[in-house]
């Protein structure tokens, strides 16, 4: 079950000690996925490749991308061919494994990282914090206000 939830950096997560009692939500794109840590010795790892753009981002209102964007779509809202715009796959698979760390026996924190620490680990953290009922805990103190709102969005289409 789970007992807390932080959100951090990528520079952040590498100082943490491996940790048998905690999962990690790795939220990574293109430019940060060559300098992940191993991860080695933390209960589970939930890689995630998305970017970090959102319509607000653009100047488009709230919702305007659609849920699932096209390979076409991805391109274009992202500067890079490889990475991916935040989707409501993304946000299934997120939920998906939260509702896995949530259901085990053990108490489990969670770690959620991304390369700031402060737009896409924080939607996550802060929806599951409130999804779950767990204290959410903000080492880096930067606060969610920059929460990525798109990811946020698709993580409430869930419920």
């Amino acid at each position: 079950m789970l007992t807390s939830i932080s959100f951090m950096s990528l520079a952040a997560v590498k100082e943490l000690a491996p940790d048998a009692s905690t999962a990690v939500i790795s939220i990574r794109d293109a430019s940060s996925s060559r300098d992940m840590p191993p991860f080695d010795g933390f209960w589970r790892v939930l890689p995630v490749y998305m970017l970090d753009v959102a319509e607000d981002h653009w100047g488009f209102q709230p919702g305007a991308w659609p849920d699932e964007p096209t390979v076409a779509q991805h391109a274009e809202y992202c500067e890079s061919p490889d990475d991916l715009a935040p989707s409501l796959a993304h946000a299934r698979t997120i939920a998906n494994f939260l509702a896995e760390v949530h259901a085990d026996a053990a108490a489990l924190e969670l770690v959620v990282h991304c390369s700031a620490g402060s737009s896409r680990s924080a939607a996550v953290a802060s929806w599951a914090a409130e999804k779950f009922g767990v204290p959410l805990l903000d080492p880096l103190g930067r606060g969610i206000a920059d929460a990525n709102p798109r990811v946020l969005r698709l993580l409430n289409r869930l419920g």
